[in-house]
């Protein structure tokens, strides 16, 4: 699906950037990478763990995608055509073309790169030729969707020794999904997690769902400014995203008596809205930093600056009339008006951060710094959709966040380090201002940001033929933000634990192998009872244990191969904590808290050099495995939700440069 609900860096959020400008929103809608088409990616960089690097929102670490840039020498153009088809139900309905085209060059002091892609994303089939439904878990899916993306960046190198460089750059993506078919909402009547999800076709909607992401962004960069490399950044981001509509009707239980004396219950539906959410947001912000080089017998730097977002964030809704979409099971949405789901947040931050690095001794390296945070949130008066209103107000929020870390230099393969650091996450308020329980105030804990204090220690190796990392962590708040049953924030101290290993090998000149493994585990403090105790973190929190395996071989000069594996293990710590609970139903766990089952997913990849180009040809699910995502096995609306994933899918592409 569209959505990265669920999926974290160590049990915590993640911040995700472009070029260094924030993809994320206040009110938060975890749809983070479907804002940038894949053929403008040139790499990707990840810092795993609490970090206050880019201030708001890391408090499990960050990615970066960085965008490609202008190709130094002549006129360069580049051609990717591709096309996807489903193995397990062929036909027209499951292709998927796409075509991108990039031209890029370098003359004097000038480089530049402007590109454009268009796909279709057809229908997506599981391992039994079944269509997946086009919105599996309720956030969204791929299938079925018109994607197109320009994208452009100029640089200008300049002054002596071209020492300095401004760079401009600027992307628009559009995302559509244009389907014909509704999720058949009748299923959730059988018996929970025991039907997959299934489709009805006849789908009336005119506003489907989708993304709309414009970025542009400025750099200068100064290779010695009075002894210092400085960067000043400037950006502005304007976004809006769209979901599917979903009933949101109350209602409740009836008991019917027969003649007979038999009794029988049945849904009665008092009030409520069957309605669509969606999500704007505009955002400008820069920043300005230096890092100075000094005492150069002890290798010390310091990076130092400040950094700035404004944004202002709305999720309105549409309203549809509720007795179209009951006669039609769920496939007529006629839209009678429109409402505030969550009010415009206006979120201002300033940053001012410094980090200290140094070589005390030959085989030891000191780092630590500090970020002081100033951040706002103001809201106007608000009446929620029921009926409970809110007296707006501005919150301030002035956290310090430290960060300390030491790495020792063992051989000249193998160092060792440790590491301190905090990350800071403001809540997200819309979340919780938009259902508000009766007496809600703005000053209310729930809206109060969230600290993670993290700890690691790990050693890397890197040999000649064999490269490998161990790292173990621990992270934890006074303040936790987990989601609960009805989409209630949890607020409560939690702790986290994991840990990472990697490790690549190359035995033979034209042979690599490889994986990873993950493991994490965490809780929260709560009540059960009359008793205070740690309890299982939900599942959407904590995923379960995760293998990666691979085999590459270079069969040829210029034809490769890669066999790849995921196996995602079991995870049912949560639920058996909620079946110890006194009373409960043991067919209807709470929010991300069912047992989370295995599963074992192969793909493979071939390219080989075909004339001046590279034909590709690979099979996602080679075994066409029929498995459930994690998300579709923890999605609590019943079976509606419990979408299968895709099985065994053909690609084929050929690449070229000219």
């Amino acid at each position: 699906n569209l959505s990265n609900f669920g999926q974290n860096i160590r049990g915590r959020a993640i911040l995700v950037l472009v070029d260094g400008v924030p993809q994320s929103t206040s009110r938060n809608v975890s749809r983070d990478f479907i804002n940038i088409d894949p053929a403008m990616v040139e790499r990707v960089e990840v810092v795993r763990g609490a970090t206050s690097v880019y201030g708001n929102g890391a408090t499990g670490g960050v990615i970066n995608i960085i965008t490609r840039r202008g190709e130094a020498g002549r006129l360069t153009f580049g051609t990717d055509v591709a096309t996807e088809a489903s193995l397990s139900r062929v036909g027209g309905a499951g292709l998927g073309p796409r075509v991108a085209q990039r031209v890029s060059g370098a003359h004097g002091p000038v480089d530049f790169l402007a590109s454009a892609a268009a796909s279709r994303t057809g229908a997506l089939f599981d391992a039994e030729g079944d269509r997946v439904p086009p919105d599996p878990t309720g956030q969204g899916g791929f299938a079925e969707t018109n994607n197109v993306d320009v994208f452009g960046k100029a640089g200008y190198a300049f002054g002596a020794r071209r020492t300095q460089r401004l760079e401009l750059s600027a992307n628009h993506f559009v995302s559509t999904q244009a389907t014909n078919f509704a999720s058949d909402f009748s299923i959730n009547s059988l018996p929970a997690y025991q039907q997959k999800a299934s489709v009805l076709p006849g789908l009336e909607l005119e506003n489907q769902q989708g993304t709309v992401n414009t970025m542009l962004n400025a750099e200068y960069v100064h290779g010695g400014l009075f002894g210092s490399r400085v960067l000043a950044q400037a950006y502005v981001r304007d976004y809006e995203t769209t979901f599917r509509p979903f009933d949101d009707r109350r209602y409740r239980t009836v008991t019917d008596t027969a003649a007979d004396g038999t009794t029988s219950t049945r849904r009665q539906y008092t009030n409520g809205y069957v309605m669509q959410t969606y999500v704007e947001s505009r955002k400008h912000g820069g920043r300005l930093q230096a890092e100075t080089q000094f005492l150069a017998r002890l290798g010390a730097s310091v990076l130092w600056g400040a950094d700035y977002t404004d944004e202002t964030t709305a999720q309105p809704v549409h309203l549809y009339d509720s007795v179209a979409f009951v006669q039609s099971s769920g496939r007529v949405f006629e839209q009678t008006g429109g409402a505030k789901f969550v009010p415009p947040l206006d979120l201002e931050t300033l940053g001012l951060f410094a980090q200290l690095s140094v070589r005390p001794l030959g085989r030891v390296m000191l780092r630590g710094g500090a970020r002081h945070e100033r951040a706002s949130v103001q809201v106007d008066d608000f009446t929620a959709l029921n009926g409970v209103s809110i007296t707006g107000g501005t919150l301030r929020f002035r956290p310090v966040l430290w960060n300390a870390g030491v790495v020792l230099t063992l051989t000249d393969a193998i160092n060792a380090f440790g590491n301190y650091s905090e990350g800071f996450s403001l809540a997200d308020i819309g979340l919780v201002i938009r259902q508000p329980s009766a007496g809600f105030t703005l000053g209310d804990r729930q809206a109060n940001p969230q600290q993670v204090d993290q700890y690691e220690a790990g050693v890397r190796a890197s040999w000649s033929r064999m490269q490998a990392s161990a790292a173990v962590f621990r992270n934890t708040s006074e303040l936790g933000t987990s989601v609960g049953a009805n989409l209630q924030v949890v607020r409560a101290p939690e702790r986290v634990r994991g840990v990472e290993l990697t490790l690549d090998v190359q035995p033979l000149e034209r042979l690599r192998t490889g994986g990873t493994y993950a493991w994490s585990e965490g809780d929260f403090w709560t009540r059960v009872g009359t008793d205070s105790v740690w309890a299982p973190l939900n599942s959407f929190r904590i995923q379960p244990p995760k293998l990666t395996a691979y085999l590459e071989h270079r069969t040829l000069p210029r034809w490769s191969n890669r066999l790849q594996a995921l196996h995602s293990g079991v995870r049912d710590r949560a639920y058996e904590a909620f079946l110890a609970r006194p009373g409960v139903n043991p067919a209807a766990p709470a929010f991300g808290e069912r047992r989370v089952e295995a599963y074992t997913v192969v793909d493979f990849l071939s390219t080989v050099g075909v004339g001046r180009g590279t034909l590709s040809v690979g099979v996602r699910n080679l075994l066409n495995t029929q498995y459930f995502p994690i998300v579709s096995q923890l999605m609590p609306v019943g079976n509606v939700s419990y979408s299968a994933a895709p099985g065994a899918t053909l690609s084929v592409g050929y690449s070229i440069a000219y």
